[in-house]
């Protein structure tokens, strides 16, 4: 098994795909007509840079123009030793990217949304995200040394290999993507096995094949929410890494995570019991009279409220679909903790006062990195919590207090 290709369905337009939009150009590092310097801040490979120079850098300026820029649809050096494809990001109507060195290291095509051909067959590359490529039809891998591919839901998606022996391909984990070998013919005409590739929901699973002479095989694949894409927003470590806990699961199939909804009482208490790994509670009669037996928050609530993690109100209602204010998320993981002591009783923020019921939770948490507050030096414990902020400070407790 050396490579395989992987071909988008051509329906795959009317399937929901997310459009990307163009990444706007860095101000730093720009040439002298107000351009992309081809220079080794912006190309730290001297392969690419050369490369760049010879066939884009058409009044050979030391510079890329927004003429320039929006010339680049096809890079195709083939088989010229480029390790590192840093500065493809620069090209945002790139179509066609072509490269067989194996010794590829580096390559980031988030910034290309146009992109509807990738051939990269370097060994070294061990990982590839085509999650923000919605137009791609081809993408060509050596599939045997690649280990993980990141991918959305709702795609339809063939994978090529050139070996003329799979026994069987299969899902780890169906839920997540269906994977089928049939055949058909590769791109130079000859026989071949493909992966006819399903997926469904954000979650993890390996493609499983195995050959005639007994080897195998094995691809992780990552589907992400279809909301949950860049790498730099400050969720989306947390959302993954809670996701794969089972701790908070999506919208909409498993497809969306809904990262700017508010966060509910009923969504926080169960997102803590899960933490907990969903601890059976002790009593089997809840007296909040807005909680059924029948709702997916129930055992959470009486094993939050058995533990003294959350209270409910002078009426006798828990409140489950009440949004979450921040300082109520705060107070739970506090209490989540065992209402810990701050080591200090230096306050950070001027919107927290000595006063307020949720003062030791927020001194304790801001301690232990949990919550960071506002530039203004604001904490807004009247704050909605929003889904984002719920993960990320899931996430910080259950990292900062093993």
């Amino acid at each position: 098994m050396r490579k395989m290709i992987i071909k988008k369905f051509r329906s795959l337009a009317v399937m929901g795909a997310v459009i990307v939009a163009s990444p706007v150009l860095l101000s730093l590092n720009v040439g002298a007509a107000s351009g992309v310097a081809i220079n080794d801040a912006n190309f730290p490979d001297k392969g690419f840079q050369k490369y760049i120079k010879e066939n884009y850098d058409k009044n050979n300026d030391g510079s890329l123009s927004t003429a320039e820029i929006n010339q680049v649809t096809r890079i195709e050096p083939g088989y010229v030793e480029i390790s590192d494809f840093t500065g493809l990001k620069y090209f945002p109507k790139l179509e066609y990217f072509v490269s067989y060195y194996d010794g590829v290291t580096e390559i980031d095509v988030s910034h290309n949304p146009e992109l509807n051909d990738l051939r990269v067959t370097s060994r070294q590359l061990d990982s590839i995200d085509v999650s923000c490529n919605p137009k791609l039809e081809y993408f060509t891998v050596n599939y045997m040394r690649i280990q993980n591919i990141t991918i959305l839901p709702g795609l339809d998606v063939k994978a090529r290999a050139d070996y003329q022996t799979i026994k069987s391909v299969k899902s780890s984990n169906e839920d997540i993507f269906e994977a089928k070998d049939d055949k058909d013919r590769d791109l130079f005409g000859n026989d071949c096995h493909i992966v006819c590739l399903k997926t469904k929901k954000a979650g993890n699973a390996k493609i499983v094949i195995k050959d005639t002479f007994g080897g195998q095989g094995e691809v992780n694949v990552k589907v992400i929410y279809k909301d949950v894409k860049n790498k730099a927003d400050f969720w989306y470590e947390p959302t993954y890494y809670l996701s794969d806990k089972d701790v908070v699961r999506g919208y909409d199939k498993q497809t969306l995570f809904k990262p700017a909804n508010e966060c509910t009482r009923a969504q926080m208490v169960t997102f803590l019991w899960r933490l907990k790994g969903s601890p059976e509670p002790k009593n089997s009669t809840c007296k909040f009279s807005d909680v059924k037996k029948t709702d997916y928050f129930y055992k959470a609530v009486l094993w939050g409220n058995e533990n003294g993690i959350v209270e409910g109100y002078k009426d006798g209602t828990f409140g489950p679909q009440i949004i979450c204010a921040r300082r109520h998320a705060v107070t739970f993981l506090w209490r989540l903790a065992g209402k810990p002591a701050a080591s200090t009783d230096k306050n950070k923020f001027k919107d927290v006062k000595a006063k307020d019921y949720f003062y030791n939770a927020v001194l304790w948490a801001s301690e232990k990195g949990i919550v960071a507050g506002y530039n203004d030096g604001t904490f807004k414990p009247n704050g909605n919590c929003l889904r984002r902020q719920m993960v990320t400070f899931l996430y910080k407790y259950d990292k900062n207090l093993k």
